[in-house]
């Protein structure tokens, strides 16, 4: 694996950094993080969570209050927004914020079950980018699906790559997230990271998983803000990638 060389500073501690971020996740948080601490344990290894609330205005942070003041020993942190800064931004915040080697998203909504989230874990380590893709998606519906294919194959396309899935929740190494991290500010971060690393070099694994999606939950990537981003982020891929055959 071709790993960037830490400059000196950087704290890397731990073995892992699970970052959960949340918005109006009231339904869902305290699932979310039993989830992810039991997962974290049956792996075995040194491992954080970092919350970041991006300014719910639910119970979400009472909510989560309330849980971290019944497990006083467990290692999670929680940062208040005052203002809604987007998952994008607090992607790469939380990556700063962490003292883990690695580091993955865990989604305020508790999509993943355990056995996903260990199956990913396990994983840690074997390549420099652990991808995943589902194998099935539970409460989604079939345009929501046909779209997620429809995205998948454009970005192939503009890229070069061949893979599965490009907005799966990636396992990677954190100081990739805090160097290579990704300008855009919609959805279309995910597979401009991804993208900027494997054309820096890494290697990478695919893993599947299951995937719940919550009944009834509004999906934000039609807002005119994400598509836009998505839109951009694509563009911008197809040119680097004609960028780098130009040079080469």
């Amino acid at each position: 694996m071709r790993e960037a060389e830490r400059p000196a500073g950087v704290v890397e501690d731990l073995d892992l950094t699970l970052f959960v971020p949340c918005y109006n996740e009231e339904r869902q948080i305290v699932n979310t993080l039993e989830t992810a601490v039991a997962a974290a344990r049956e792996i075995g290894c040194t491992w954080e969570i970092v919350i970041i609330d991006d300014a719910s205005r639910d119970r979400t942070v009472p909510l989560i209050e309330e849980y971290l003041a019944g497990h006083p020993g467990e290692p999670i942190r929680l940062i208040r927004r005052e203002k809604n800064k987007g998952l994008a931004y607090n992607y790469v915040d939380g990556a700063f914020h962490g003292r883990g080697r690695w580091y993955r998203i865990v989604h305020g909504d508790n999509p993943e079950p355990k056995e996903t989230m260990v199956k990913v874990l396990r994983e840690m380590g074997s390549a420099d980018l652990i991808l995943t893709y589902h194998e099935l998606v539970e409460n989604r519906s079939f345009a929501r699906r046909s779209l997620s294919r429809l995205y998948t194959a454009i970005v192939n396309v503009a890229t070069g790559f061949k893979l599965r899935y490009w907005n799966g929740t990636t396992l990677l190494a954190r100081y990739d997230v805090m160097r290579w991290h990704s300008y855009a500010t919609g959805f279309g971060f995910s597979a401009d990271t991804i993208a900027t690393l494997l054309f820096e070099g890494r290697t990478y694994k695919e893993v599947s998983g299951v995937y719940r999606e919550q009944p009834g939950r509004r999906s934000k990537a039609f807002r005119i803000k994400n598509v836009i981003s998505v839109v951009y982020s694509i563009l911008s891929l197809f040119l680097r990638r004609i960028g780098r055959t130009l040079i080469r």
